[in-house]
């Protein structure tokens, strides 16, 4: 099992991705739905340094803040704005140009959008997580 899921698990309990899946997470502050699958996807593959860096700089804003961030993997800039509990808007710049723009997105969705961005991806990682795949 990948050691991911197993961090997730241990912490939110072992049917943690079954509930996820059963639930719908509307947010009335921004009129929006936060996707359980992305959430589900981003805890099991966003690797825990990016998940842990982008909780320790976004998770204490207050709603309605907001941040510029220096990516240190990245010659970029994240720049975010807390719309309500667990749903950021954003963009990332580098060298003055938007690179990528993001709408109501969770902590870990924000993670998987700097992977995808920076191609911070692990093959081993990958391989793991189609292995525990049924």
């Amino acid at each position: 099992m990948n050691k991911h899921v197993q961090i997730v698990k241990s912490i939110l309990g072992e049917d943690i991705f079954e509930d996820l899946e059963k639930i719908e997470m509307f947010k009335p502050d921004t009129n929006s739905t936060l996707d359980p699958a992305e959430i589900k996807i981003a805890l099991q593959i966003v690797p825990r340094a990016v998940l842990g860096f982008l909780i320790a700089h976004l998770k204490p804003l207050n709603v309605g803040g907001n941040l510029d961030l220096p990516l240190p993997f990245a010659n970029a800039t994240l720049h975010v704005n807390k719309i309500s509990h667990d749903v950021y808007t954003g963009d990332v710049v580098r060298e003055g140009k938007r690179i990528t723009e993001f709408k109501y997105r969770s902590l870990p969705g924000i993670g998987l959008i700097l992977m995808s961005t920076f191609e911070l991806y692990d093959i081993a990682d990958l391989d793991k997580l189609r292995a525990d795949k049924p």
